[in-house]
């Protein structure tokens, strides 16, 4: 097998080569039946992660738009606990630099190169605009 192949390239050869040795599914196979309901239930489970995902981002560039550059991956668990626990700017604001890096260290975020983004995002948090009302509302919605 040739380095550098993808996976249907590699299924490809490995048909090509062995062809003979692979056993064709049958529709009816209760195995074959279970695996497509979860495949499908899996692909559904995926568009409504980044739909919601989405719905979190655009909320967010409404009244937070400084948490959207904090993580790449919107749909990753510790993005969604960053919003549970900083969902605001005034709750970053008012939060202590040693509660940041605590949520950081338990979220695996500490990484050495990215702490001292972290405390720069942190330290001008206080210098960014900020409208109560519509934090407070958008806050409730995210």
């Amino acid at each position: 097998m040739e380095c550098g192949m993808g996976l249907g390239e590699v299924q490809a050869e490995s048909l090509r080569l062995h062809g003979e040795k692979w056993k064709s599914l049958k529709r009816e196979d209760e195995l074959t039946r279970r695996l497509q309901i979860l495949t499908r239930d899996e692909q559904g489970f995926i568009e409504q992660m980044n739909q919601l995902s989405n719905r979190l981002q655009h909320c967010l560039g409404e009244y937070y738009p400084q948490a959207l550059e904090l993580f790449d991956d919107w749909t990753a668990s510790r993005a969604w606990a960053f919003v549970l626990e900083f969902g605001a700017p005034q709750m970053l604001i008012a939060a202590s630099w040693r509660k940041l890096q605590n949520f950081l260290h338990v979220h695996r975020l500490a990484k050495p190169q990215r702490l001292e983004a972290w405390k720069k995002i942190h330290e001008r948090a206080s210098q960014w605009p900020i409208s109560e009302v519509l934090s407070t509302g958008k806050q409730l919605q995210a």
